[in-house]
Formats: C-alpha cells, structure tokens, sequence
C-alpha cells in the first residue's frame, strides 16, 4: 500500500507539472497577441506622424509601381533585356514594361511573397529619402536611431506596413526618454484582392484558352479574312498576307474589350451585340468581386506574329478543285487556311474607390497562341514575317541589348535523288536575326580558317525562339529557328535555284488530229504548277500580270531534277485546255538556257448548257496526261 501510495504521488506531481507548462506556453502566446500599445510622451506624436506618413507615402509608391509593372519593382534581366517578353505601352518611354505573365509556353506568374519581398525592398531603399533622418526634429530631441527595416502584409482590405525602426528620444527640457522599436501604417489599396483575381484569370486562360478560341471566331467569320470557303469561278481568288495581317489587328483591337468577366462589375452588353454577349462573358471564378473589373486590349501597334498556310510567299491564293459535283470540275475554286498566330495581349484589373479602399489598378500580359487553327499556348514554332519597328527603336535592340557569341555556318545545299546532299561552303549570305517586330541585319558570311568554312561569328542580341535567316542571290531563303540565351552554333543550308524566261503556245486539237503550235489570244492566259516530291512547288503566269515585264519561273539549279507539271489554259469562260507529264530537263541544258516554252492543248469549245457538256470537259481533264503526249515537252532554247 505504501509503494501504491507513493505511485500517485508521482503521478499526481507530474500532471501538476504539465499543467504548469501549458499554462506557461498559453501565457507567452498571450503576451504575443496581446502587445499594448507603446505609450510615448505628447512631445513625441508629431514624430510618430510624421514616421507613419513616410511610411504610407513611400509603400503607396511602390504598390502603384507593383500595380503598373504586373508585379515587379525591379525587373529580372529576362525581361528587362528581351523585348519580346514585355508589352511596352509608350513608345515615348521605352521603360515603361508591362511583364507577359505567359510567354512562349511558360506561365511566370509572380508570387506573393516575392511581390511582398520587392515591396519591403523598395521601401527600405527609398524611405530615406522622406524621413530625411528625422531632421524636422532634431532641434527639439536627442535621438539616436537603429537600421530600418520594412515588414509587408497584404490583406483583404489593404496593405500593412510595419518598419522596424528603433528610436532612442531624449526630451532635454523634460529629462526624460522614450523607446521606439516599429511604426505602423496601413494603405488601403487591395492589392492581394486584385492580384488574386489576376491569377484566377491566367491559370483559367491556361485551362480552357478563352482569348484563343475567341481569335479563331474572329478569323474564321470575317469574310476579308480567308479561312474555309469556295467559289464558283474560273479566276483564283488572291489575299495579300499584309492585309490580313492588318485586318486581325483590327478585330483584336475592336473586340478584345468586349470581353468581360463573370462576377466582377461591368455593363452588360447592348442588345444589339448578341453574339458577344453569348460568347464573350467569361466564367474564371466562384468569387464575387463587386467592386472590381476586368479589361482586355490589344493595339494595333503591337507586335503580331501571323503564318498562313498554303501560302505563296505574301500572297495566299485559292486552289481550282476537282469536286464530285460535275460543275465544280470547271469554275470552282476553293480555300482552306490554316493560321499560326501569336500576339500579346493586356490585362488591366481595376479595383474602383469606395468608402473603405482607394482606387488601385493591376495590369499583366499574356501572349496568345494558335497553332494550325488551334489554341496553343506552347512554344510552337512558326515562321514569322518581318514587321517594320521604327530605326531608332529597331537600332536600339539590335546593338544595345545584352548578347552571346553565335556562329553561324552557311553551306549551298543540293538535293541529288539516291545520293547524299551534297554540301559546300558558301561565303556571301546576308544574315539577319528577327526577333518579333525587330529584324536585326547581322553582315554576311565569309571565309574563315584560312577558307576551310564560310561562317559569320558575332554578339547576337538576345531573343528566345527567334527567327535566324540566310539569303542571298540565286538561293532559296534559309531559316531556322534559334535562341540566343546562351552561345551557340547555327547553320543554314540554302538550294541554288534558278529563274528562266517562259513562254505558252498551244496546239488545237480534234480528236486525234493535233495542230501546230500557235501563240495564246488576247483574252487567253495560262498557269504553270511545276512540283518536286511535294517538298518544292514554284507557279508562273503567261502572260505576266505587269505588262512589258516577260513571264518568269524558277527552278532548283545544279542538278538534273524531276517535276510534275501542270499547265492549266484558260479564257473567261473557263478551262480551254492543259498539259500534265513529268518533266526532267538536264541542268547542262537549263543552266545555258534564255527562255523555256511550254506547250499545251486546246480544246474545242464546250459550254456548260448541260451535263451531258460537262460531262464531256471532265472526260478531257480526266485523261490530260495521257493526250499530253501527243504534244511537245517544254523546249530550252
């Protein structure tokens, strides 16, 4: 019994000892939460105040620039020094950068706490410059001060500032003296209210790529922008790529600030607008924000990176097809166009003043991709065409911008069919770099090794995926693709073509009976299609469309090469006539050649009254191939 009683004993002590360190531990979180407030002496309020206003001054600063600058104070090199990552606003004020929150298939969204961190930077750099070391009090004190430091919080209702910033006061007229550790100070602007809902609206655009199938809509129902569409014509229907290119701008500059977002303030649409106001309503959150709404804008002289597929160079033409329908064979011509498109957008987040908060305003980019008629938001590659930016801000880039040694190797590169390429050195290719609207002229390639190579070895400005082109007379533009972040080796490889002179001539034919040749009359022309193995397609006009300038048509040089060509004779009534065969000229022969002439078949007229007629034309296109050889193949003289 007594081991028995001294077993409680112990017991009992040891529950009476945990109940003193719980309550020790509930005493210090107490006294943790419950600080009273510093009790300082009258003299010293002005101070505090004065203290307190710098600090609201000096944080209200930096949260605007945080709120203009979509985030940041200070920019990283990757965007202060790349061009393509920012959207500049003001073309009169270079620094003035609004950051791409999605750039090139990275999302870079910055974090709260790094936003807090370049608040508390900013003010600990730039109260100074207020509290001008307390000198409105320094005849009235004795103080003696610590190193500052700047503590942010970001709340619901707005910004809490405390600096850390011991004060040792001497009152001499009182002998007495105060101790101050902090200042705090509130601003009310909702920055972390704003900077949330501008993350919903970027990880929702990540998921559902609202803005993209916005742009296709755009493209595919504005009838001035080619898309999926036919005609019943015998002419091609021609596009040039600079008016599309100009038109797209005009439809994101009209309509991207009709977006609006669901649960934020904003005026609804009118009426008359119901497309827009069933498409473009945009659900990307479950909060309310009553206060606060959302804009979109693009500007038509931002950067806009646009590929047309098929495409002739800056000329996008419609296709003469062969339907099943009977008509279609002869006055159809139909387009389909896939497009690439990348383009930088601005999202402005605008929390309006009310009784408890100020006005306070939040912009951040992202950049908008398509790819083949798709939303994508990866870093797909397209081919860009070149956008003029003014000199002085292209020159700016080209030689100013931070950069890396890149070599490149220029070869002329010729296809021979059962062999390797053959590749030689190749001096004297003009070399620019294009990086979105800028294109830089980098100098041309040379001899180098004592001519063992020709290459062009130089600081490169930086660019992420830009657009490195060759070019020089008498060869196929060359490009790839290539980032400058580091140095690196690039190589382009340009095919030797070749342009001749070319005329058509027909011969008439019946049945078997084929005439001699003729020239074409007046209201006569014809198309040449010449293709290799799908990789190489060149077209020509007879007669040219500039009159006085005679017909041209390249053709790959330096090698004995087989083409399928296709030659389509045309009046304004329709299809009169072609060829179709294989062609193989020898290069010994094409390379002395003046001029090439084409020959091709002309029918007998025949009308479209019926489908009996019809029938008969289609029978004729049907076996163009094989009356082709009836004919004349393409003479070098």
């Amino acid at each position: 019994m007594k081991k028995r009683g001294q077993v409680t004993i112990f017991i009992i002590a040891g529950i009476s000892l945990l109940l003193i360190i719980a309550l020790l531990i509930m005493y210090q979180q107490q006294a943790l939460i419950f600080k009273p407030e510093v009790v300082v002496p009258p003299e010293i309020s002005p101070l505090q105040k004065y203290v307190r206003n710098c600090i609201q001054t000096t944080a209200e600063e930096g949260i605007l620039l945080i709120g203009s600058n979509g985030g940041y104070i200070d920019f990283p090199d990757e965007i202060e020094f790349d061009p393509t990552s920012y959207i500049s606003t003001n073309p009169l004020f270079r620094e003035i950068k609004i950051p791409l929150w999605r750039y090139r298939g990275i999302s870079k969204i910055p974090s709260e706490s790094f936003i807090v961190n370049e608040l508390e930077t900013y003010i600990e750099e730039n109260i100074d410059s207020c509290i001008q070391d307390l000198a409105p009090f320094q005849n009235l004190f004795q103080i003696e001060s610590g190193e500052k430091q700047a503590v942010a919080t970001l709340m619901d209702s707005g910004v809490a500032v405390d600096l850390i910033y011991p004060l040792k006061i001497t009152i001499p007229s009182k002998n007495q003296t105060a101790n101050i550790e902090k200042f705090e100070a509130s601003v009310p602007l909702r920055l972390k209210t704003v900077y949330q809902l501008a993350r919903d609206i970027l990880e929702e655009e990540n998921l559902d790529k609202f803005i993209e199938t916005r742009t296709i809509d755009l493209i595919a129902s504005d009838p001035e922008i080619p898309y999926i569409d036919y005609e019943f014509t015998c002419r091609p229907r021609i596009w040039k790529l600079q008016d599309v290119e100009a038109k797209l701008k005009q439809l994101l500059t009209a309509n991207l600030p009709l977006i609006k977002v669901e649960k934020t303030k904003y005026s609804p649409l009118p009426e008359n607008l119901e497309y827009e106001r069933n498409h473009f309503v945009w659900d990307v959150t479950t909060t309310d924000y009553p206060d606060t709404h959302v804009s979109f804008t693009y500007d038509e002289d931002w950067p806009l990176d646009l590929h047309v597929r098929p495409n002739d160079g800056s000329i996008l033409r419609s296709n003469a097809q062969r339907g099943q329908d009977i008509l279609s064979l002869v006055c159809m011509h139909l387009w389909h166009f896939t497009y690439d498109v990348r383009y930088p957008f601005l999202v402005t987040v605008t929390d309006e003043k009310t009784d408890d908060h100020e006005k306070f305003t939040f912009n951040f980019g992202i950049e908008a991709g398509i790819n083949h008629n798709r939303p994508d938001t990866t870093n797909f590659g397209i081919t860009t065409f070149d956008i003029e930016s003014p000199s002085t801000e292209r020159q700016r880039y080209c030689s100013e911008r931070t950069r890396n040694i890149l070599s490149v190797y220029t070869f002329e590169n010729i296809s021979r069919p059962g062999l390797p390429d053959q590749k030689n050195k190749l001096p004297g290719v003009n070399i620019s770099y294009t990086c979105m609207k800028y294109k830089c002229p980098m100098g041309q390639s040379e001899f180098v090794s004592g001519g063992a190579v020709a290459a062009l070895s130089k600081e490169f400005p930086y660019c992420i995926n830009g657009v490195l082109r060759g070019i020089k007379p008498g060869y196929l533009e060359a490009q790839e693709f290539v980032s400058t972040n580091t140095e690196k080796t690039a190589y382009l490889y340009l095919t030797p073509v070749t342009n001749k002179k070319f005329k058509v001539v027909k011969h008439f034919a019946v049945g078997d009976r084929v005439d001699e040749e003729e020239g074409l009359e007046e209201d006569e022309s014809a198309l040449i299609k010449i293709t290799r193995n799908q990789t190489y397609k060149s077209n020509g006009v007879y007669p040219s469309y500039e009159e006085g300038i005679p017909s041209e048509i390249e053709l790959l040089a330096k090698w004995d090469y087989n083409y399928e060509l296709e030659i389509t004779l045309l009046n304004e009534d329709g299809i009169i006539g072609g060829y179709k065969s294989s062609w193989k000229p020898s290069w010994v022969s094409l390379e002395d050649a003046k001029e090439i002439t084409f020959h091709a078949m002309e029918w007998p007229y025949i009308g479209l009254t019926d489908p009996e007629s019809a029938q008969k034309l289609a029978e004729k296109l049907d076996n163009l191939e094989e009356k082709s050889e009836k004919i004349p193949e393409p003479e070098l003289t």
